[in-house]
C-alpha cells in the first residue's frame, strides 16, 4: 500500500486504534488529520507535516512511533512513497493506493490454471496495457462518483479547497476540515 492510506492499517499496528475511533480524543484528532495530508499539493506536505502536524502532536510514545514511521516513509524527501506519489490537491475521495495488488489480483482471476496458454496471456496483458493507456490520458479529468453520499462530500471538499485557494483558512484549518470529510474504518481488535 501506497500513502498515509495505509495509515489505517499502521495506526492499528502501533497500537493506537481505539484513539483513532475516539474522534474527542486530542490523539484520535491528531490521527485523523494526517488524512487531510492527501489533499495538499505534494510541495505543501513536508511544510504541513512538521510545522502544523508535529508542532501539535500530543505526547503519547505510540503516536511518537507512528510520527516516526510516517516521516521515515511518506514525509522525508528520501522516504520511500514520498508526497509525489500520493498527494494531490484535488477533492476526489476514492484514492487508489493498492495500484500493485489490484493488479497482482486481477491478473490472477484472469487465468483458471497456472500455466495458461500464451495466446491467453498474451489477451490478458494486451487488456491491462489497454487499460492503463486510458487511464493514463484520463487521468487529468475529474471524476464524478455515482454514490450521493460521496458526491457530496466530494462537493464539500471542492468548496473547502476554493475556501483554501482564496486564504479564508490556514493549511492547517484545510487539512483538519478534509480529514473528517475522508474517513477510512479501522478495526480496534
Amino acid at each position: 500500500m501506497v500513502a498515509p492510506l495505509s495509515n489505517a492499517i499502521n495506526v492499528q499496528k502501533f497500537g493506537l486504534a481505539t484513539h483513532y475511533k475516539d474522534e474527542s480524543s486530542d490523539i484520535g484528532k491528531w490521527i485523523h488529520y494526517t488524512f487531510g495530508l492527501l489533499f495538499l499539493n505534494p510541495e505543501e506536505v513536508d511544510d504541513c507535516y512538521v510545522e502544523d502536524l508535529m508542532s501539535d502532536c500530543p505526547e503519547n510514545e505510540k503516536l511518537q512511533k507512528f510520527c516516526d514511521y510516517l516521516t521515515d516513509n511518506y514525509i522525508s524527501d528520501k522516504s520511500m512513497f514520498p508526497s509525489k506519489l500520493w498527494a494531490a490537491k484535488s477533492s476526489e475521495l476514492i484514492r487508489t493506493t493498492n495500484a500493485c495488488e489490484s493488479f497482482h489480483s486481477f491478473f490472477n482471476k484472469s487465468f483458471y490454471s497456472n500455466s495458461p496458454p500464451i495466446h491467453m496471456w498474451l489477451a490478458v496483458v494486451q487488456e491491462i496495457q489497454t487499460d492503463v493507456y486510458i487511464k493514463l490520458n484520463s487521468i487529468h479529468l475529474q471524476h464524478f462518483p455515482k454514490d450521493r453520499q460521496v458526491s457530496e462530500r466530494q462537493l464539500k471538499n471542492e468548496e473547502t479547497i476554493e475556501k483554501y485557494n482564496r486564504g479564508e483558512l490556514s493549511r492547517y484549518e484545510f487539512i483538519k476540515s478534509m480529514a473528517f470529510n475522508y474517513t477510512k474504518n479501522v478495526n480496534t481488535n
